[in-house]
C-alpha cells in the first residue's frame, strides 16, 4: 500500500511539472535524507506551493512485507515530511510523540 501510494505520487510530481520545486534543507548524515549516510533512504524533500514532498523508492531492506514499507520506515517517513514542512517556513521543531 504504502509503495502504491509513493507510484501513485511519483506520477503526480510528474505531471505538476509547470511547479517550481525547492529543495528542503536537510543534514548529510541524517537517516532518511542524508546523502553521506549510507544507511538511509536518501529521500529528497521539495516545497511545492504551501506543501512538502517527497519521492522515496526504499530498498528491500526496508521491507515489512514482500513489496510494502515496514511501517516504522512509514512513520519516519510521516516525521520527517512534516519537520520539513515546517522548516520550509523556518520553523524549527522537533518531534515528541507519534501518535
Amino acid at each position: 500500500m504504502a509503495r502504491a501510494f509513493f507510484m501513485l505520487l511519483t506520477d503526480w510530481l510528474n505531471r505538476i511539472n509547470c511547479y517550481i520545486m525547492n529543495e528542503i534543507a536537510k543534514y548529510s548524515g541524517c537517516f532518511v535524507c542524508g546523502d553521506d549516510n549510507e544507511c538511509g533512504l536518501k529521500a529528497k524533500f521539495h516545497f511545492v506551493g504551501d506543501k512538502a514532498i517527497t519521492e522515496c523508492v526504499a530498498a528491500r531492506r526496508f521491507e515489512g512485507y514482500y513489496d510494502i514499507y515496514h511501517g516504522g520506515i512509514t512513520a519516519t517517513l510521516l516525521d520527517e515530511v512534516m519537520i520539513k514542512a515546517l522548516l520550509a517556513q523556518n520553523i524549527f521543531a522537533l518531534t515528541v510523540e507519534l501518535s
